[in-house]
């Protein structure tokens, strides 16, 4: 017979406070329990109680390897849709998936609260709250889709960049009107130093 070791952490709380957070209902909770839980890695399963069921629960580190792709293509959508010039795309992903950044969003949210650790004096590190944000937005994605994804990660502000912010006309308009200024400009200058 398998033995199990069994989290004592109150994993109904953790998971409702992450629902609460992102906004979204898991009709999956083995599926979210995943996601939050570092107490195990490399696969290895651990007994972790939502309401009165015990699920066999692996750590979130392959559900997180799935949230680096969601992440990005969510990000890759954004800046397809916003019409921003290409040469911006690499800053965009660099930036929001960077591990400071999604370190802070999930401190900012209040999400570090919800991870599922394997002792109360865990510290919760900077690879931690990344992998786990990854996992919770794969967990969306896998449990209601892209839509639901898409609409979790706009909460979060995983897609808010000024690169996404709507401006004045189009990214094609900003740009030929920023070119028609430096070509005025220079105009200007030249006809400034032959008079």
């Amino acid at each position: 017979m398998t033995q199990y070791t069994f989290s004592k952490t109150n994993t109904t709380a953790r998971l409702d406070l992450c629902e609460s957070i992102t906004g979204y209902s898991f009709t999956s909770k083995p599926i979210l329990l995943e996601a939050l839980n570092l107490s195990t890695s490399r696969g290895i399963s651990i007994g972790l109680t939502y309401g009165n069921v015990v699920y066999k629960i692996r750590g979130n580190d392959y559900i997180a390897v799935k949230g680096d792709a969601v992440l990005n293509c969510l990000i890759e959508q954004a800046w397809w849709r916003s019409g921003a010039p290409p040469y911006v795309h690499d800053i965009i992903v660099r930036e929001r998936t960077s591990l400071e950044t999604l370190h802070t969003i999930g401190k900012d949210t209040g999400l570090d609260a919800c991870l599922v650790t394997s002792n109360d004096q865990y510290v919760i590190t900077r690879p931690d709250m990344a992998a786990a944000l990854k996992a919770i937005i794969a967990a969306v994605q896998v449990d209601g889709g892209w839509e639901a994804a898409e609409k979790v990660a706009q909460k979060l502000g995983l897609l808010k960049h000024a690169y996404l912010e709507p401006g004045e006309g189009s990214w094609v308009e900003r740009f030929e009107t920023a070119e028609m200024r430096a070509e005025d400009i220079i105009r200007r200058a030249s006809f400034e130093s032959f008079t």
